[in-house]
């Protein structure tokens, strides 16, 4: 009866162990942007003169989680970042220009992300809409921005590149 019981007990948790993957399945389906990825890539082309900058090195770190109820979030550093010491004005001042992160929603139409920002380590882009492309060719995800104006003050299209970690 005991050992019955048991086996009982485990049927649930395995339904609904089943019920949550096949949501989030769900959920990638129908917006492929769902889900967590990892910064591989992050360059921006210059208008003016069509240079390109990678602002966070070569080996740039970051992550980007879009959810499912149209939230995301995004942040990015160099992987090279100093600690700063106790006269720190310059040096956050370099912290700042070797990052970015923001939140907020998003909105997808065919290859085209829109997003609003909520929350951002530049207090200008908040309320901002901003639209651009994405292409995911299998677990790479690809972004380019609309043109803005990046912290140096050029103005730029950005290309990101993620690889989808869940």
């Amino acid at each position: 009866m005991r050992k019955a019981m048991i086996s009982l007990a485990g049927v649930p948790f395995g339904a609904l162990a089943l019920v949550i993957a096949n949501i989030s399945t769900l959920a990638q389906s129908a917006n492929p942007l769902v889900g967590a990825w990892k910064l591989t890539s992050f360059q921006q082309q210059v208008l003016k003169d069509g240079s390109v900058i990678s602002p966070q090195g070569e080996k740039p770190q970051g992550r980007l989680v879009y959810t499912a109820n149209s939230q995301f979030a995004t942040m990015s550093t160099t992987s090279d970042r100093k600690i700063a010491g106790p006269d720190m004005t310059d040096e956050r001042l370099a912290l700042f220009k070797t990052m970015y992160a923001f939140s907020g929603t998003y909105k997808v139409e065919g290859n085209q992300v829109t997003t609003t920002t909520d929350i951002s380590w530049r207090p200008d882009w908040v309320g901002r809409k901003a639209t651009g492309t994405f292409k995911i060719e299998g677990d790479k995800l690809s972004l380019e921005s609309a043109p803005f104006r990046n912290v140096r003050g050029d103005e730029v299209v950005a290309t990101t590149v993620y690889a989808r970690e869940e």
